[in-house]
């Protein structure tokens, strides 16, 4: 319902019908009449130009209220953009927040699993560098004995040289030997061939004897 409101602006009276209440059209005339009566103050016009000129500085401070007001708007519109960015963006490390918290978790259980078996290859470490100790020690009795057999070895070299050297001489007298008996038996072998030859001629001389004596024998019985 339309509220009709007596105004007063610069000793005229006027009425106004509207549905604001009467405070905010008083408040309103008061304001028209303030900035009418600057203008009369300050330049030498009537009052039908200091209302018009009241009413473009009112249109003036409109406009430019109304394009800060539009301003204001694509601010806030660019500041409700940004803040649903950012309570998307605010979303979403929430999420990584949550799981970064759950690698964590695993992270920090495999920690525990690296700890217990960080704590068993310490124990087999220690195991492993006794086991050490034991092998160096066998190893410096072992080169103890490496030495004493290099000595033995050293001795066992000189004497095989030795026995090459008594190899080599015995091999050269049996070659020796073997020349000598290969010499004999070519004299062996010359011998048994005149021992054969001699056999010969003795079975010849036998024969001749033979035929000697039985031709004595029958000029005996002639007579």
């Amino acid at each position: 319902m339309a509220n009709h409101v007596a105004v007063t602006i610069c000793g005229a009276e006027y009425t106004f019908v509207a549905e604001e209440s009467a405070a905010y059209m008083h408040k309103i005339g008061a304001y028209v009449g303030e900035k009418m009566e600057e203008i009369l103050a300050s330049s030498k016009v009537g009052r039908t130009d200091a209302a018009v000129l009241t009413a473009a500085n009112i249109a003036d401070e409109l406009f430019k209220a109304q394009a800060a007001a539009e301003q204001l708007r694509r601010q806030l519109k660019n500041y409700i953009d940004e803040a649903s960015k950012t309570k998307s963006q605010a979303t979403d490390l929430r999420r990584e927040i949550v799981r970064s918290q759950n690698e964590a978790s695993k992270l920090q259980s495999r920690i525990n699993e690296l700890k217990k078996q960080t704590t068993g290859l310490q124990d087999e470490a220690a195991k492993a560098q006794d086991q050490i100790a034991g092998l160096e020690s066998s190893l410096a009795h072992a080169q103890e004995e490496t030495a004493a057999s290099q000595d033995e070895l050293h001795a066992l070299q000189s004497e095989t040289a030795r026995f090459q050297e008594d190899i080599a001489r015995l091999q050269e007298e049996a070659a020796q030997a073997q020349r000598e008996r290969s010499g004999l038996q070519e004299e062996l072998a010359k011998a048994q061939a005149a021992m054969e030859k001699a056999q010969g001629q003795a079975e010849e001389l036998k024969h001749k004897v033979i035929r000697l004596q039985q031709r004595l024998d029958t000029r005996n019985l002639r007579k």
